[in-house]
């Protein structure tokens, strides 16, 4: 091979949404200009032997543009060059018969600008001048570039040619320059088999302190037109926001071995590739809206080096708009446009904020009065690999926080882990809550709020403090709502579909489960209602809110220095000592449990209930046999007391449909009730003498 062509596909078109990517044509613009490429490279006599091209439409209907060449071409396509990264363009090249003269490849981005970037080192970039910089900032549409290659082996010489449409960017009010400019000469590494050129360095950090502190948002596409005439960024603009296209690619192996570590390759449009964390990492304090973060571990180094293919990617505009604030700058950036997988696309839109934490937050609640945004609950990337898959993105945080990693901490360290947690697991499972979903968003996001309600109380002791209380309230609140919807969710798959299956022809019960449903639907109703409201998003702000600020410790130094010791102090010996107290209480109440009542049996319930929350929260500081086996029995006992209470929860929801319902099926329903509560009952006694067999597994009891 003595010369190389590079060309990405023209302009292609997004006007048909239920095109599939691969299947997008060229739009007029696209066709106008490779036809002026085309009468370029005829008129600088760019003649390839070989054409390597991409399998989808755009890139085939590029190569149709600029064919028949004058003397015959082998062409290729090839599925393998469709969103590709660089090292397997190169490896198809490499794969050229050493006889060809000249090979044309016709790909896509960023596969072909990386590629470009690593045939042409930095030093040759750098004596390029305009044409170089202009090749490290950004390879458009229709951009060609051509490597003249001095042979197999040796050192190869390369020059930049333009014609139709330039590799450069246009910005508004800037006319795109066309014609032939200058060529520079670059150095370009051998095909045949000599290492490629790194891309490019990504740019440094800011030195900003402050502005190194940012928060992302998943904000609602239909919406996200209207974020930069929101008042809170009117009122704060420093100057006009930029905006360009942006193009994200997501890779990874075959297998999946990057996202099954938590791991992300994203190919830009412009720059290196990175290597990014797409979960939290295990064991330490979690902020819910934090952006994803560079990998640079060994191990993560070694995932990225696998043969890799696109998993998905996302096509849309990237807006900056600069922000002042009391506290200092703050930097907006809004990325919206569309994720897309091989057989499906949605729209998608992330507002990242980053400068002062104070300001940032400030920002965001004046936003979320208004606008639909909350902290994502996956990054954009697992976005994409579950678009492509056709499943849920995975959750990042699941069930009960694990202070396993937290044993050598502090009490604090332990509440800030336990709450970012249980955050992103309300935030995961909130989305499900509607109707049409399954009962599972539901149940999920109560025990969630529950959990993370047992947390603030189990640590009111040493974290006491206003803003503590007014966010427990607020979760409260959301309780409220969630019971409702839980309650009836529990009564028709459990109560009312027994009583259905024993009477499938009675009219009566069929009335009855029907007004029942209303019920359901109109709870489910008030709660999406609440959980879509400005009020939800103002209370996940405000456990944000908790985990920067950390507003007890104020509270903690004017109580006196021994609270303040507490806080600071080790996890397992406070552990130990909350969870004594409530094995003790719960004994306490138990006693002579075989004459309770069923109110007394209800209080029983909610004592083993936050003596189980507890548990299982600090199992994970004595793990072993001991602590599995506890927590199994107290989790059976509170759970067949769960359903003697479930039996009179169903009779008070049924007691509720009043004269809409015939008083014949409310009563043939109380009497399963009661024949299941003393099923449950006799279970619940047998569940409590086998937990005080268990021994407990905290140090101190």
């Amino acid at each position: 091979m003595r010369q190389l062509l590079l060309l990405r596909h023209a302009k292609s078109s997004w006007d048909d949404p239920g095109l599939s990517d691969h299947a997008r044509p060229l739009n007029a613009r696209g066709r106008r200009a490779v036809s002026a490429m085309a009468r370029a490279m005829r008129e600088l006599g760019l003649v390839p032997d070989i054409v390597y091209v991409s399998s989808a439409r755009r890139t085939l209907q590029t190569l149709e543009a600029l064919t028949p060449f004058e003397d015959g071409a082998l062409i290729e396509p090839m599925d393998a060059l469709y969103l590709a990264p660089w090292q397997r363009l190169l490896d198809v090249l490499r794969g050229a018969p050493e006889t060809a003269r000249s090979v044309l490849l016709i790909g896509h981005n960023p596969g072909l600008h990386e590629l470009a970037l690593a045939l042409a080192d930095p030093a040759g970039l750098a004596r390029g001048g305009a044409e170089g910089q202009r090749l490290t900032e950004a390879y458009p549409t229709g951009a060609l570039t051509e490597f003249t290659i001095a042979s197999p082996l040796a050192a190869a010489r390369s020059r930049r040619r333009a014609a139709g449409a330039l590799p450069c960017a246009a910005r508004p009010g800037r006319r795109r320059p066309r014609g032939d400019p200058k060529l520079s000469q670059q150095d370009a590494a051998d095909l045949t088999g000599a290492e490629a050129a790194p891309a490019p360095e990504a740019p440094p950090p800011v030195k900003d302190a402050a502005a190194a502190f940012a928060l992302e948002f998943e904000i609602d596409p239909a919406a996200a037109a209207r974020l930069t005439r929101h008042p809170a960024i009117a009122a704060a603009r420093n100057g006009r926001g930029r905006g360009m296209a942006e193009e994200l690619i997501w890779l990874d192996d075959a297998a999946g071995g990057l996202a099954k570590a938590g791991l992300a390759l994203e190919a830009p449009q412009r720059g290196p590739r990175r290597l990014m964390h797409t979960r939290p990492a295990e064991g330490l304090p979690w902020l819910p809206g934090t952006p994803a973060t560079p990998a640079k571990d060994a191990v993560a180094e070694d995932a990225a080096t696998a043969p890799l293919v696109p998993v998905a990617a996302f096509t849309g505009r990237r807006s900056l708009i600069s922000l002042t604030s009391a506290a200092g700058p703050v930097q907006a950036e809004l990325l919206a446009g569309k994720l897309r997988a091989v057989a499906a696309e949605r729209p998608a839109a992330r507002l990242r904020l980053a400068g002062p934490p104070d300001s940032v937050l400030a920002l965001a609640g004046r936003l979320a009065a208004d606008l639909p945004l909350l902290p994502p609950r996956a990054a954009l990337a697992e976005e994409g690999r579950a678009l492509a898959r056709g499943k849920p993105p995975r959750a990042r945080a699941s069930g009960p926080p694990d202070l396993a990693g937290a044993e050598a901490g502090t009490v604090e360290v332990a509440l800030l882990t336990a709450i970012g947690h249980l955050l992103e697991v309300m935030l995961h499972h909130a989305p499900g809550c509607r109707l049409g979903a399954g009962p599972e968003g539901v149940h999920q996001t109560r025990v969630a709020l529950r959990r993370l309600r047992s947390v603030l109380k189990a640590f009111r002791p040493v974290a006491r403090c206003p803003a503590l209380e007014g966010f427990d309230a607020g979760l409260k609140a959301v309780a409220q709502r969630l019971g409702p919807a839980r309650d009836w969710d529990v009564f028709l798959a459990g109560l009312g579909a027994e009583v259905a299956t024993a009477m499938p022809d009675e009219r009566r019960i069929a009335a009855l489960l029907k007004a029942a449903e209303a019920r359901r639907q109109a709870a489910y109703l008030a709660l999406r209602q609440e959980l879509d409201g400005p009020g939800f998003r103002r209370l996940v702000l405000e456990g944000m809110a908790l985990l920067l600020h950390r507003p007890w410790r104020e509270a903690t130094e004017e109580a006196g220095p021994e609270r303040l010791a507490a806080l600071d102090g080790p996890l397992p010996e406070f552990a130990g000592r909350l969870l004594d107290k409530r094995w003790h209480r719960l004994r306490d109440e138990g006693e002579d449990i075989v004459a309770h009542s069923a109110e007394a049996l209800h209080e029983v319930r909610l004592t083993a209930k936050r003596l189980r929350y507890a548990a299982e929260l600090f199992a994970p500081l004595w793990p072993g046999k001991p602590a599995r086996r506890f927590l199994k029995r107290l989790a059976a006992l509170q759970e067949d007391l769960g359903t003697a209470n479930d039996t009179a929860v169903a009779r008070a929801l049924v007691a509720s449909l009043g004269t809409a319902v015939p008083a014949w099926a409310v009563g043939a329903v109380e009497g399963f009730a009661v024949a299941r509560a003393d099923s449950a009952r006799r279970h619940a006694l047998s569940a409590w003498e086998d937990l005080m067999f268990a021994e407990p597994f905290w140090n101190g009891a």
